[in-house]
C-alpha cells in the first residue's frame, strides 16, 4: 500500500505537467544558441541544394541512403525553390497542409530555417513527437530548434501553418543524435517539475519511515 502511495503522488504530480516539460524539451529560436548547447553544429544537415522531382514525399539526401523523408498532407507536394544566389528550398503550396518530417533513425536535436508567404504573421503549430508552437513573420525566415536533453530521441516533428495564404518552404535542416554540453539551460518550469517530483518522492519517503 505504501509504494502505491509513493507512485499515485508522483504520477499526480506528472499529471498536472505539461508533456513538454516531462520530456525535457528546450526550444530555440536562434541557431547560434542551438548550436552552442550542442557544442557545434548537429551531424546531419540538409540545404535542398540537389534539385528533385516534386512530390507528396520526398526523401533525403537526394540519391543517398535516406535520412529522413519531408512531406506535405494537402496533395500539392514538396518542390524545389530556386532561390537567388544559389540558395535553395524545400517548400510547398499552403492549402491547409501539414509538412512532415519523418527520420528513419530517432535525434534528439533538429533544427532549420522556416518562412512563409502571405500577408501577416501566422501562428506555426509544431507537432509530431513535440508539442508548441511560434510565430512566424511574413517573407522573414525564422529559425526553430529544438533538443531533449534528457536521454529522450524525435522521429517525426510536424509544421501546421495552415492560415498561410501562399506557400511555406524550409533551408538549413540540421538534425542529429548528439551529446548536449552544459550550455543547455532548462526552462524555469522544468526545473521547478523535477523539484517538485524529488520533494513528493522525499515526503513519501519519510512518512513510509515514520509508519513502519
Amino acid at each position: 500500500m505504501k509504494k502505491i502511495v509513493s507512485i499515485a503522488a508522483v504520477m499526480a504530480v506528472a499529471a498536472i505537467l505539461p508533456a513538454r516539460l516531462i520530456a525535457g524539451f528546450v526550444y530555440f529560436d536562434n541557431r547560434n544558441d542551438f548550436e552552442a548547447a550542442l557544442g557545434g553544429a548537429p551531424s546531419g544537415f540538409e540545404g535542398f541544394q540537389t534539385s528533385f522531382v516534386p512530390a507528396a514525399s520526398v526523401d533525403f539526401p537526394i540519391g543517398g541512403p535516406t535520412e529522413f523523408s519531408l512531406s506535405e498532407s494537402a496533395g500539392g507536394g514538396i518542390f524545389h525553390v530556386l532561390g537567388l544566389g544559389g540558395n535553395n528550398f524545400a517548400g510547398y503550396s499552403d492549402d491547409d497542409s501539414i509538412a512532415t518530417f519523418d527520420f528513419v533513425s530517432p535525434i534528439n536535436a533538429f533544427g532549420l530555417d522556416i518562412r512563409q508567404f502571405a500577408s501577416a504573421t501566422e501562428t506555426v503549430t509544431v507537432g509530431g513527437d513535440v508539442s508548441t508552437s511560434f510565430d512566424l513573420p511574413n517573407f522573414t525566415p525564422t529559425f526553430f530548434g529544438v533538443i531533449n536533453d534528457m536521454g529522450g530521441t524525435l522521429q517525426q516533428i510536424t509544421f501546421d501553418v495552415s492560415g498561410s495564404g501562399f506557400f511555406v518552404d524550409f533551408d538549413a535542416v540540421s538534425y542529429g543524435l548528439e551529446g548536449t554540453s552544459s550550455n543547455v539551460v532548462p526552462e524555469p518550469s522544468s526545473v521547478l517539475v523535477w523539484s517538485l517530483l524529488g520533494l513528493t518522492l522525499g515526503g513519501c519517503t519519510w512518512l513510509r519511515r515514520r509508519h513502519r
